[in-house]
């Protein structure tokens, strides 16, 4: 399912975490991203972005992680959406605390 999206990704990463990102039309978007923590993820991400106020960037952020949250917010990034993260049956036994980005923009995936 998500082999045709990966191919057209480029990665970044360093010891704690990793990092895909792609430009889509008139944006980019981060995403799948992990990290083991806050402070390897802080520090790809600042050095994955080039600044400037022309680019838009979106990221599909699990609620669950409040440490992407707390990243993106000092990046300078808003909470522009809400999904809802739906499952049938058991909730499989996901580690929301080391995602910080999903691999498909919710709806847009």
């Amino acid at each position: 399912m998500l082999s045709r999206m990966l191919t057209n990704r480029s990665y970044v990463f360093n010891e704690g975490a990793w990092l895909g990102f792609g430009q889509v039309d008139d944006h980019w978007t981060i995403g799948p991203w992990e990290a083991n923590d806050k402070d390897s993820a802080l520090d790809l991400l600042k050095g994955a972005i080039v600044d400037g106020n022309d680019q838009r960037i979106l990221v599909d952020v699990p609620a669950q992680n409040t440490r992407a949250w707390d990243i993106l917010t000092i990046m300078g990034f808003e909470v522009v959406g809400k999904t809802v993260l739906m499952c049938r049956g058991l909730l499989p036994d996901i580690a929301f605390d080391n995602i910080f980005g999903l691999a498909s923009m919710g709806s847009k995936g």
